[in-house]
């Protein structure tokens, strides 16, 4: 038998080898142009970085335009607020019971607040205490009182607000006054109210508006505020309510004919005290940075005074304007 010759075996055997190279190097190179492909359009690929995969470039920082501000140090707290004479006190912030609610309102480009003091033109030194305040604070002065006329003058050359504190008859009957200073009745006619608001307007000069001196009675009744409301329509006078009962329907009533009205939303020393007062001041700044405006009612108590003597650093404090009352009406 003869031998094999191995050189006649040997392409046989190398030829399916190097056939298996060739097509493996074509696959390899054509993935690497499939993948390089698919990169450039932004694909997934293997050995190529995507356009996805690249990080983007970081935007432009815009400069800061604006200081930086304190953050607000506590939530805002809807508390019972009461007068002496409120029969079921609202909440504090607390819209009246006939007012509906209100849409949610984008934020006003300025936050504002009023304070306004009642029982104003009982005492002189109360007047000078609330000019050292240097702030526009609202003066709200009984008709009638001993110093009424004098309280006006002076508050009007401050340049301060004038508001006519009208006696109204509350549910718990503590509005005992002198004669001189006439409280209006639910009993009374229309005729004779508005003859007590003419004649109580009559009384302090400068007045610009009106709010009710107790008057939980008197304010649920939509007919007897009527007369009243006629006179300040007459007058172009506004209204505040003083919101010293739950039920009341006097801003309703106001908006209703047509005389521009707010209503209280903070009472600053139905509890007498200066860390309460000051605790008030922060809830009055609070809903105003929250709302927009807000109103606050204090009388002219030592206490008081001495928690509205930080009044104008808490107010920079939340971002918060002072102003007289018939800057919070409506447009």
């Amino acid at each position: 038998m003869k031998p094999v010759d191995s050189r006649k075996g040997k392409p046989a055997e190398t030829y399916p080898l190097r056939l298996y190279l060739a097509f493996a190097a074509l696959a390899v190179v054509s993935c690497l142009g499939l993948d390089f492909l698919a990169a450039r359009r932004g694909q997934p690929a293997y050995l190529f970085s995507s356009a996805q995969d690249r990080p983007a470039e970081p935007a432009a920082v815009a400069p800061l335009t604006e200081p930086l501000t304190e953050p607000v140090p506590r939530p805002i707290r809807e508390t019972a607020v009461s007068e002496k004479d409120v029969e079921a006190a609202p909440e504090s912030g607390a819209r009246p019971r006939s007012e509906p609610a209100e849409p949610a309102k984008a934020p006003a480009r300025e936050k504002i607040a009023a304070i306004i003091i009642d029982d104003m033109g009982n005492s002189l030194d109360a007047l000078q205490d609330v000019f050292d305040l240097d702030i526009p604070v609202t003066v709200s002065i009984l008709p009638r009182s001993p110093h009424a006329l004098e309280t006006a003058q002076a508050a009007h050359d401050r340049r301060l607000e004038v508001l006519l504190h009208l006696p109204c008859e509350s549910l718990n009957h503590q509005e005992v006054q002198p004669p001189l200073s006439p409280v209006i009745r639910t009993d009374m006619g229309p005729g004779e109210i508005r003859a007590l608001a003419a004649e109580a307007l009559d009384s302090v000069p400068f007045v610009t508006g009106v709010n009710n001196h107790m008057g939980s009675k008197l304010t649920k009744d939509r007919a007897a505020m009527t007369p009243i409301l006629d006179v300040l329509k007459a007058r172009k006078l506004f209204f505040i309510d003083s919101m010293t009962g739950g039920r009341s329907v006097a801003y309703d009533q106001a908006r209703r004919m047509g005389v521009p009205a707010a209503y209280r939303h903070v009472f600053l020393d139905s509890e007498v005290g200066a860390d309460y007062s000051r605790d008030r001041l922060v809830e009055l700044f609070e809903l105003a940075q929250k709302n927009g405006k807000a109103v606050a009612i204090g009388h002219p108590f030592p206490e008081t005074f001495r928690a509205l003597r930080h009044c104008r650093a808490l107010a920079d404090r939340y971002g918060v304007r002072l102003v007289a009352v018939s800057a919070v009406l409506p447009d």
